[in-house]
């Protein structure tokens, strides 16, 4: 979904989807030009309507939570710590999968690597 056609595919699709089942749905609840809302839940477009509609929101929230995701990486902090983090988790599985590479690891350098200031 990191795609900005596949973005505007799903939206555009489920968007017309959306807007026909609702004019299915005001044209089955006024049988005879007069809104009978008791039908509501006896016409298929009502819950293709419903369904339709909940599976918009939650695409739409996907795509918020993905966009949130990437603004993150526009804050020089947020980086430099993400880096940092990934150093780190790479040099902790260095010497999980080799003990004997902890003894080559000098904590200034690597302090010095990850700019990190001491006192």
């Amino acid at each position: 979904m990191n795609s900005p056609r596949v973005r505007l595919i799903i939206t555009l699709v489920l968007t017309i989807i959306i807007g026909v089942l609702s004019s299915l749905f005001a044209t089955e609840i006024t049988p005879d030009g007069v809104i009978d809302w008791s039908l509501t839940y006896k016409t298929f477009s009502f819950w293709g309507l419903l369904v339709t509609s909940v599976i918009w929101i939650v695409i739409h929230l996907i795509f918020l939570k993905h966009d949130e995701n990437i603004l993150k990486f526009t804050d020089d902090a947020h980086c430099i710590g993400h880096i940092r983090k990934t150093k780190l988790d790479g040099y902790a599985a260095l010497v999980k999968n080799d003990p004997t590479q902890a003894n080559l690891i000098n904590v200034t350098d690597l302090l010095k690597d990850l700019k990190v200031k001491t006192r």
